[in-house]
């Protein structure tokens, strides 16, 4: 106890020390002005309008497309954590059901989106950060199939029920091949369901991670295989969210017929089965539960599908002047800014250890 608590002492005042060191960098040390630190720090509307600086298009797209997929993705693991609950809810009434559609509408629409802003940003992790889990995954389904196999054995039920549970685990790898021979079936059927519950839970978790990583599960004739994929193609998904591209176009842009019915079916999909959930939670009085929906967004998207429907074309809200906003400037980078750092954590380090054990050798 008396070293941890000598260890958190040199700790908290090494830490105070560089943050007042890091303070005390004056003005005229702080000489290097850069357009990245520039365009780190501005506002996206900003940068929008930027339109002939295409490295400030270049921060814009990366950060706008990056925000909408973080946005997206944690939509649709919001609304599929809502479907879960209600599918977990026994004898559902048909109100419960209508709010079971509409969320399970929006965890489609958000994961296509998803699969849209992700398509730009294809930075994929290393595959063996999933590897583990799928070998469990596939040995689990593995003690599934054996266990059908046993209960399905036609030689076991000729057995004596010892000598069944013996074959059984010798020859499947399960428990309860008595019951094979007994021809008392229901238990180990009730055990196949648990565990097909189980897996196809785990399986539709990973399923997910593999899609925010930008992975797809692929089963091949030698096995599953991870792929670079997603779950939704991006001609398919790319004009699902046309009420909110006013700025990533620099001009009125023409839309195709089939993507103005894509979002247009999408759109007052989405408008009718909200609206019934709005008019319920209105009618009850519980209308301070819509605070927990995009409203405004909802609407705004039949609105626009309205007038995409009378005249197909993008409108560009792109300004045509923007002055980027200046970053303050930071260190020159000919400095060795972290040895420096390390210096004074050294002699911060030394100095300490030496006062501590003066202030505690009476304790010694």
């Amino acid at each position: 106890m008396l070293i941890k608590n000598g260890y958190k002492k040199i700790e908290d005042k090494a830490i105070n020390t560089v943050y007042e060191t890091l303070r005390q960098y004056r003005g005229e040390d702080l000489t290097v002005h850069t357009r990245m630190m520039d365009i780190a720090v501005s506002d996206l509307d900003d940068l929008a309008s930027q339109k002939d600086d295409p490295l400030a298009q270049f921060g814009y797209r990366l950060r706008s497309y990056s925000s909408r997929r973080k946005h997206h993705m944690e939509e649709k693991h919001k609304y599929k954590q809502r479907v879960r609950e209600l599918e977990d809810i026994p004898n559902r009434n048909e109100i419960a059901d209508k709010f079971l559609e509409f969320y399970r509408f929006e965890a489609m629409y958000h994961a296509q989106l998803q699969a849209k802003y992700q398509s730009f940003l294809s930075f994929l992790p290393k595959r063996d950060v999933y590897e583990d889990r799928i070998k469990d995954l596939m040995d689990y389904e593995k003690r599934m199939v054996n266990l059908e196999r046993m209960m399905n054995d036609k030689s076991m039920r000729r057995m004596n029920p010892d000598n069944a549970e013996v074959f059984g685990f010798s020859t499947y790898g399960q428990r309860g091949g008595h019951y094979v021979a007994e021809k008392n079936s229901g238990v180990l059927k009730t055990r196949l369901g648990i565990m097909q519950d189980k897996f196809d839970k785990n399986m539709d978790d990973l399923n997910e991670d593999l899609f925010d990583a930008g992975f797809k599960l692929v089963q091949e004739d030698d096995g599953f295989h991870l792929k670079p994929k997603l779950p939704y193609d991006f001609e398919d998904v790319k004009a699902l969210d046309l009420h909110h591209l006013d700025y990533d176009f620099f001009y009125d842009a023409d839309v195709s017929v089939g993507n103005v019915s894509k979002f247009v079916t999408t759109a007052n999909e989405r408008y009718e089965l909200f609206k019934f959930v709005e008019e319920y939670l209105f009618r009850t009085d519980q209308e301070a539960q819509l605070e927990d929906f995009v409203v405004y967004d909802i609407n705004k998207m039949k609105q626009y599908a309205d007038d995409m429907k009378l005249k197909p074309v993008l409108k560009s809200k792109i300004s045509e002047a923007g002055v980027i906003e200046r970053a303050h400037n930071t260190i020159d980078l000919s400095r060795d800014l972290e040895k420096e750092l390390q210096d004074v954590i050294q002699h911060i380090m030394h100095e300490r250890v030496e006062d501590y054990f003066v202030e505690d050798r009476g304790v010694v």
